[in-house]
């Protein structure tokens, strides 16, 4: 019996585990097709703690199956050398941080992705 209680648990907390990353990865890919994309975006502090204040944009009516809506955060860019051709060529590549929630407000993942907006 005990074997099937913590079977189940296991169980429930990757179902919650999936949810969540699910929301994130869903408020990820919504923040690097609308962005914005300013030179003038604010850093986030620590991506990995953030709690989801200050967010650019969120995805409203996501599923009722999560605690709160997906969040996301398009961070200042970077000035990135890409390839190794000569002569060196740069672009602008931006952090687009997402977060998610499972069902419970203790189910939360945050992803983070390096995006370079298409002209």
């Amino acid at each position: 019996m005990r074997t099937n209680i913590v079977q189940e648990r296991m169980a429930g907390n990757m179902r919650e585990r999936n949810v969540a990353f699910q929301a994130a990865e869903a408020a990820l890919r919504v923040g690097e097709a609308t962005g914005p994309f300013l030179t003038s975006n604010v850093a986030l502090a620590n991506p990995a703690t953030w709690d989801g204040t200050g967010s650019a944009g969120s995805i409203a009516g996501f599923d009722d199956g999560v605690a709160g809506p997906p969040v996301y955060q398009v961070g200042p860019p970077q000035y990135v050398r890409v390839g190794l051709t000569l002569p060196a060529e740069f672009r602008y590549i931006y952090p687009v941080t997402a977060r998610g929630l499972g069902g419970q407000q203790t189910s939360v993942v945050v992803v983070q992705s390096a995006f370079e907006p298409t002209n």
